[in-house]
């Protein structure tokens, strides 16, 4: 059974990153000020070595625990008798708010963020951006969806349904595409929009530190850090942290050391900008 989630969810990633590489030929949001070259080897690179921990670590992953959750009785969902389609969506939601205030914690802790500048570190977001994540990150992420599981008892269909869509919009949402302005305002009720996400990669820390979901936007919404952003800034936001755009940080060999250097600044915090509030 796991094998089977196992491919389907690679079929719909690697077809979803087919489908937004091409869609960025034609659509883009912006001109690239950086070799793809220089990004995409070292993008490319950390998803293929965080694809390997996945494979190795599939015994311990989210969805074999969602199974075992659901074997023992354990967690809040599987306690409650509840319809099944309720216990579905309860733990989508239960993830996905997972997700966002790991993503807080990720920005707000040192040791964290000297992780997750990894992930900032890219100067030209495009959709290889969503998978340039330190592995030790990778790993933590993985971390959470599975003790969510275990607390709240996600149904295993939850687990799967989730990741695959997670997936598929993390990439949409780095993807350097041209939404029509109007399409943006409907879907961005719901999900995580270029546009939206284009926001939290930010040069600017009042920028950064805002816009913090991952798959829905109604986290951000609910807890103040949701940033409105109008398609002009959006095409003239500088993208990536300032003192990590020189080329050698872009060698995969120093993005993975990165979180142990002694780098000038180490927190969005550093960045220069105003401190005017997220708009809500």
């Amino acid at each position: 059974m796991h094998e089977s989630i196992w491919a389907l969810q690679s079929y719909v990633f690697f077809g979803a990153m087919a489908s937004f590489a091409v869609a960025e030929l034609f659509l883009p949001l912006r001109q690239q000020s950086e070799r793809l070259d220089r990004r995409w080897t070292t993008n490319l690179s950390l998803l293929v070595l965080n694809l390997g921990l996945v494979r190795i670590l599939a015994p311990v992953s989210a969805f074999l625990v969602a199974q075992e959750a659901a074997r023992s009785g354990i967690g809040l969902l599987n306690i409650v008798d509840v319809p099944f389609w309720l216990a579905v969506v309860a733990g989508m939601l239960a993830i996905d708010a997972g997700k966002y205030c790991e993503h807080r914690l990720l920005h707000g802790v040192p040791f964290l963020w000297r992780l997750h500048l990894v992930h900032h570190s890219d100067t030209g977001a495009d959709f290889t951006t969503a998978e340039r994540h330190h592995p030790i990150e990778a790993l933590i992420g993985g971390l959470t969806i599975s003790a969510v599981t275990l607390a709240v008892g996600v149904p295993p269909l939850a687990v799967a349904v989730f990741t695959v869509l997670a997936s598929v919009d993390a990439l949409f949402a780095h993807s350097n595409l041209a939404v029509p302005p109007h399409t943006d305002r409907w879907l961005r009720l719901f999900i995580v929009t270029p546009a939206f996400h284009n926001v939290h990669h930010s040069a600017a820390r009042r920028e950064t530190d805002s816009n913090f979901g991952q798959l829905l936007t109604v986290w951000d919404r609910m807890f103040g850090t949701y940033r409105r952003s109008t398609p002009e800034q959006d095409a003239a936001r500088v993208i990536g942290l300032e003192y990590l755009r020189d080329e050698r940080s872009a060698r995969l060999d120093r993005v993975l050391l990165a979180p142990f250097l002694r780098i000038e600044a180490e927190s969005p915090r550093a960045q220069p900008g105003s401190e005017t509030p997220a708009s809500t």
